[in-house]
């Protein structure tokens, strides 16, 4: 059960909250990526590291959002 000041959520869309157990899990932090793990340019998808700032292939501005 999730609790607030204001209400309780007891289900969502008519199924319980631990049938959504999985989809409420929150992911590991970016913070556990290394630096140099292969990613991809939102743009062209041309192959990135999370240190990469422009994209060499379209010249994308590439910024980290945490």
């Amino acid at each position: 059960m999730i609790c607030t000041d204001e209400l309780t959520v007891i289900e969502v869309d008519g199924q319980p909250l631990a049938a959504l157990a999985d989809r409420l899990r929150v992911p590991e932090p970016a913070a556990s990526i290394p630096p140099d793990a292969p990613e991809h340019c939102p743009a062209c998808q041309a192959g990135v590291t999370a240190a990469t700032e422009v994209c060499p292939d379209c010249g994308l501005t590439l910024t980290d959002l945490q």
